[in-house]
């Protein structure tokens, strides 16, 4: 209902709002204080008249018999303003059904928020005359030894001078939005152009006179340029014109000359404003005066004819590869410039011309020098840096590919510039893995915005442009680094979520010329899905997929076996209104088939053998996600297939056969063995569907308060802390083998600090990795709601095989009933398994429907007096194969081809809502255009995708609205996002894109979002978001949860003060060691660790300096972090944080087993194979090697790098005397002899 107010003229807004809300929430108007306050919304109406700021104004109150009450109550207890009446009437207008409905919905929001908003919006109005516009880069043209160091000069590559006759340029600040906005448009043109300066790329700012008033921005990375018509239309660029795009590689920084007009405030009014948006609080603004200016020259370090002699140059000189992609990537990722490199090349070539036998060391030389000029001091020039290094490096040795990984360049392609990292280890697959020792042609393509992150969907700016140049024709037409031109490859399904995709370089081999057409066509037969380019991209992604290669299977050991489905008869009515049947399939065995037992043991003793180092007492998995010849998905153990008289290993379905394979037979790849079941955590989706099914919120914050506990427990002992470690994420600090170190110490008699006798371990780098462990978990569960549930695990899924086999002819076939699941668990170190049993719920991640989480019932241990097909299985879940729907579908529509279920028994997280699960058509393939040639079009689908993968954007929106509404994910909206979610995820098959360009987006339902939502946000402005009242919001807000990922200082020694090998940890072991190795144990072999230490140490730095989420050169990770294998800094990115991570734990684990097996004997990897007198003496090789390691470690004190390596020692050291003390027998090996296997979750 509306009312209509009579106001004072010169009534202020937010007074009024506040007088009203004081009396609609007052206990008069709020039947109990469980009642949420009513929201309302006041308009003011501008007057005509100058003099007056208003005419009165509307209050729309969404229930009409609250309204009527409120109406008598103001006429009895009129609301003042000062001494002035306001006075409320009926309107006869009726308010619009949306505006009514959305107050209905949304709950009120403090006005303070939104005026301190609105006042910060008026006070940043004001816009800057610009008179030119420069793009360039800072510089030093000298490096003076003493005296002053001024600030670096300014090179200006391109200007764009707007007086006179040019363009009008302006310069706004863009505070919703958080970026500087430099127009450029004349009078009477119909387009202008735009620079958007994100204030998160600004990482300094200066302002002067020179004589002019003038603003540098010194950018982390470039800003985003942008073409706008007078209808405020508004479209993407890669660059301004022609003669900018020459540069935009090279150079983008950026200096503007404001005209002043005379005054002399120009600068003080722009510094103000800074201010009042709050960028000087993370933005360092140096306001220069007098003769202390920013010079600014043109310079032309990127002219056509210093690039020119820059690539004739290297032409002449011929280096190799290794060489010239290093020089490449000095120049394209902005560490020099033209002229410093063409200064650099004959120390270059010096130095290769004296290391022609060793082929990389080049190349490794000029990727540290790359890392050291990032951390250099400011007066010490590139060359001087390059002789350093020099100096200093050692060869780094061969730098082989390790088991399933290889070393691949990474190149990522922004919409302006090429930036060039590696080579690093990234994960290989079958397709490339045909072609080893060729890893050079095979590069690692990402496409990202300016700011190295995903592009992001901007419903004001239009991409499309952009994407279909810089992706588009790259991929089309290929890319050339260093001489070498490459071409687009594929793709695996996980990479392209990544937006990343493989290029190759063609090569000869074996007399044949092998190019990205024969790769493809020998992978198999795709002629079956030409016209259908997405389905054809996805099937050829299988082959490219991370796997590990185990057994060969040929043609005679495996065979089809059918599906096991309910078809379901529907009448619907079609396109002309005739009433017709239509058949609907449902399949209960989508992806999944079996396996014998004997083969399951054969691939675990191949995964054995691929890598020495696999858990002990690991069970033998029931179950592995395959890639085999053209088919893909989970494989589970059938021991009904060891009783097969016909050689048959292996049954694949229908459903799990993608193509026709070309081959008779191939390895059977590997993507994961499920060895453990995995722990079960909360999600931010998974609190809110579960909170409006019927879960308390103390539920949460009950479990929350014990994860927090937790946490904070790290400190209290060795068992904590390694329990700790071994619990978040698959375990922190896998790549160093911490918690291995840990149990040892503990087996040892070691504890973190000495009591009742036994010594104490603690030290400065193990307080500071606590640390680093407490905070990553304290900031995931801040974050991310993400806190273990007791009593549940996350299995992957397999079905009930009982409905085939008493089909076949079986007697007495136990089957599972709809609605039972089964589920048996044997974590690691239990002797025997756990049957799960008793209701529960089952779920699969990401939760967008109530639907989505099911209540069903475990039934334990299956009975003996029947034939039970999966009675023997362990860590999975097996579904029911009967019934008239798969669960699996049913759970966010799942499958079996290796998705995983939250299998939750945790009493109190049990929903008491239940709800009908959501079912959506899938949309039929996309076809090809006609005339269209299928390589084009699968080119034409990455572009299309990035531009059209919104599945986080609409899964947020969800969760963002499902918070806002009062009637939270049960929201018509929510419900409507919910069926986009399901459409965005069939996108990458199906290739139908979520078209929201006719508005079907959902809008929040207010301006403010959840404060839960500026968890990964540097700096939120409280103007941004509201106290949010649902769990997350409450979980949110624990104080305890307050870390900024700033860890506390230690204090640091450069040598230890006390006597070598005295620490408690070298007294431990000290005595056990001179009993193998006698006395001698001194270091002797120091030029050989010191070249082993430099090593490590360059690939440690390196590490640091390439994994981090920022793009400022100075910011780089703490050893420490490497070391848990995780990453403190907040990121906006969850997948790109992720994804950031995962690099990290694959980088260091390649490194630390180079520095391990370096450590070793020759034979120490083979010790089984070698005569007891020669194992004996490869083991006490070893061992003497690494306690040296470990001495010289100590002797390092906390020099960068020397914590880490002395823990690389350390697990040697370990292993070692495991193996001399009969922890470990070489001499039988047994099947509970496992230590390690390959940990598929890093890749």
């Amino acid at each position: 209902m509306d009312l209509n107010i009579r106001l004072p003229s010169n009534a202020d807004y937010w007074t009024v709002t506040r007088k009203i809300a004081g009396v609609l929430h007052d206990d008069d108007f709020l039947p109990n204080a469980s009642v949420d306050p009513m929201n309302f919304r006041l308009r003011f109406k501008e007057s005509t008249v100058s003099e007056t700021r208003n005419s009165g104004g509307t209050l729309t109150i969404p229930n009409a018999t609250t309204a009527t009450k409120f109406l008598r109550w103001v006429k009895d207890h009129p609301i003042k303003i000062g001494r002035d009446k306001l006075r409320f009437f009926a309107s006869s207008a009726r308010p619009g059904s949306n505006l009514i409905e959305t107050l209905r919905k949304t709950f009120y929001t403090d006005p303070d928020i939104e005026e301190e908003h609105e006042e910060i919006l008026r006070e940043l109005e004001d816009r800057f005359r610009v008179e030119a516009v420069q793009i360039g880069l800072f510089h030093r043209t000298s490096y003076p030894d003493k005296g002053a160091l001024g600030p670096r000069d300014f090179s200006i590559e391109w200007e764009k001078i707007c007086t006179g006759s040019g363009p009008s340029g302006w310069l706004t600040f863009k505070y919703q939005h958080k970026y500087f906005q430099i127009t450029m448009q004349s009078i009477s043109e119909t387009y202008g152009k735009a620079i958007c300066i994100e204030f998160a790329s600004i990482q300094k700012m200066a302002v002067g006179y020179d004589p002019n008033p003038y603003i540098c921005f010194d950018l982390l990375y470039p800003p985003t340029f942008h073409e706008r018509d007078n209808n405020s239309e508004s479209w993407r660029l890669t660059s301004l014109e022609p003669s900018h795009q020459a540069i935009s590689q090279y150079a983008y920084q950026l200096r503007l000359l404001l005209w002043s007009g005379g005054r002399n405030d120009v600068m003080k009014d722009f510094v103000k404003m800074c201010r009042t948006a709050g960028l000087t609080s993370n933005i360092t603004l140096v306001q220069l005066y007098g003769d202390v200016q920013i010079q600014a020259s043109r310079s032309k370090l990127f002219s056509r004819e210093l690039i020119h002699r820059y690539e004739s140059t290297l032409l002449r000189i011929k280096f190799p590869w290794p060489v010239t992609f290093q020089l490449a990537s000095l120049l394209y990722n902005g560490v020099l410039h033209t002229n410093e490199i063409l200064d650099l090349l004959p120390s270059v070539q010096e130095v290769y011309k004296a290391h022609l036998d060793d082929i990389q060391y080049t190349g490794d030389l000029l990727r540290q020098f790359h890392d050291a000029l990032l951390v250099k001091a400011e007066r010490e020039s590139p060359k001087a840096c390059f002789q350093r290094i020099f100096k200093e490096a050692k060869p780094m040795g061969a730098r082989e590919s390790h088991g399933s990984l290889i070393r691949a360049v990474h190149v990522t392609i922004t919409p302006t510039r090429m930036h060039l990292q590696g080579p690093l280890p990234t994960q290989s697959n079958n397709a490339i893995r045909k072609y080893k020792g060729y890893d050079d042609n095979f590069i690692r393509v990402d496409f990202r915005d300016e700011d190295r992150f995903p592009y992001k969907r901007n419903q004001d700016v239009d991409d499309v442009s952009v994407l279909r140049e810089r992706v588009g024709d790259v991929l089309k037409q290929g890319i050339s680094i260093a001489g070498r031109h490459f071409q687009f490859l594929a793709y695996s399904t996980s990479s392209l979520r990544e937006h990343a995709v493989w290029f190759m370089s063609s090569f000869r081999s074996g007399g044949e010329m092998i190019t990205p057409q024969k790769v493809i066509r020998d992978l198999g037969d795709f002629s079956a899905l030409t016209e259908q380019p997405s389905k054809y991209a996805a099937r050829i992604a299988q082959k490219f997929s991370a796997t590990d290669p185990s057994v060969h299977i040929h043609g005679h050991e495996w065979e089809p076996v059918d599906d096991i489905e309910y078809i379901e008869e529907r009448t619907i009515k079609n396109d002309d209104g005739c009433i017709e049947k239509k058949q609907i399939i449902h399949c209960f065995t989508d992806g999944v088939g079996t396996i014998s037992e004997s083969l399951g043991q054969e691939i675990f003793e191949t995964l054995r053998n691929n890598e020495s180092r696999l858990e002990e007492n690991a069970p033998l998995p029931s179950a592995y996600q395959i890639r085999f010849m053209g088919s893909k998905g989970v494989v589970a153990v059938d021991k009904q297939l060891d009783k097969n008289a016909n050689g048959i290993r292996m049954r694949l379905r229908p459903s799990m056969i993608k193509f026709r394979s070309l081959a008779q037979s191939e390895p059977l790849e590997i993507s994961e063995a499920f060895r453990y079941p995995k722990l079960c955590y909360l999600n931010r989706p998974l609190v809110m569907f579960l909170e409006d099914l019927g879960v308390r919120q103390q539920t949460f914050l009950d479990l929350q308060n014990a994860a927090i506990a937790e946490a904070q427990t790290i400190d209290d002992s060795l068992e904590q802390f390694r329990t700790v470690m071994e619990t978040h994420r698959g375990g922190l600090g896998k790549s160093f083998d911490i918690t291995k170190i840990l149990k040892h110490f503990e087996d040892d008699g070691l504890d973190l600090y000495s009591k009742n006798g036994r010594p104490g371990v603690d030290n400065q780098f193990i307080k500071q990795l606590r640390n680093v462990a407490r905070i990553e978990v304290l900031r995931e569960i801040k974050h991310s709601a993400r806190i273990r549930i007791p009593d549940s695990y996350l299995l992957v899924g397999v079905a009930d095989e009982g409905p085939a086999y008493r089909k076949a002819g079986y007697q007495n076939v136990y089957e599972l009933p709809a609605g039972h699941i089964y589920a048996c668990v044997q974590k690691q170190g239990d002797t025997e398994p756990t049957w799960l049993s008793g209701s529960c719920s089952i779920s699969r991640s990401p939760v967008t429907h109530p639907g989505d989480v099911q209540r069903v019932r475990c039934i334990g241990k299956p009975p003996e007096d029947k034939l039970c097909l999966f009675s023997h299985l362990v860590n999975v879940v097996v579904l029911p194969s009967v019934g008239t729907r798969s669960l699996a579908s049913c759970l966010g529509g799942g499958d079996l081809d290796g998705d995983t279920y939250s299998v939750i028994l945790h009493e109190p997280l049990l929903p008491t809502q239940m709800v009908t699960p959501a079912s959506y058509d899938s949309l039929p393939p996309r076809k090809l255009l006609e005339g269209q040639l299928i390589e084009e079009a699968v080119c034409d689908f990455i572009v299309e995708y990035i531009h059209s993968d919104v599945l986080g954007l609409l899964s947020n929106r969800l969760l963002v609205i499902a918070d806002q509404s009062k009637e939270g994910v049960f929201d018509q909206d929510c419900e409507h996002l919910a069926e986009l979610c399901s459409q965005a995820v069939d996108y990458p098959k199906q290739g139908n894109p979520v078209d929201l360009s006719d508005g079907s987006l959902p809008h929040p339902l207010i301006r403010c979002k959840p404060d839960w939502q500026s968890a990964e946000v540097n700096e939120p402005r409280k103007t941004d978001y509201y106290k949010s009242t649902r769990a997350l919001g409450v979980m949110f807000r624990d104080h305890r949860l307050e870390v900024d990922g700033a860890l506390p200082k230690m204090e640091q020694t450069d040598q230890p003060t006390e006597p070598l090998l005295s620490d408690p940890i070298s007294l431990a072991y000290k005595d056990r060691i001179q009993r193998h190795i006698g006395t001698a144990i001194e270091p002797s072999e120091q030029e050989f660790l010191t070249t082993l230490f430099q090593k490590y140490v360059a690939e440690l730095s390196y590490i640091c300096a390439i994994h981090t989420l920022s793009n400022s050169r100075m910011i780089r990770l703490l050893e420490e972090e490497v070391v848990a294998g995780t990453i403190l800094a907040s990121c906006k990115n969850k997948r790109m944080r992720r994804d950031r991570i995962e690099r990290v734990k694959v980088h260091s684990g390649v490194i630390v087993k180079e520095i391990r097996r370096d450590l070793e004997a020759p034979g120490y990897r083979d010790l089984e194979k070698l005569a007891p007198d020669l194992r004996l003496a490869e083991q006490l090789l070893t061992l003497e090697r690494a306690w040296q390691a470990w001495a010289f470690s100590l002797k390092l004190g906390d020099e960068f790098g020397a914590n880490s390596f002395g823990l690389i020692a350390l697990k040697s050291i370990l292993d070692c005397l495991d193996g001399l003390e009969g922890r470990k027998s070489f001499d039988k090996v047994t099947e509970e002899e496992d230590t390690e296997s390959l940990d598929f979750d890093a890749f």
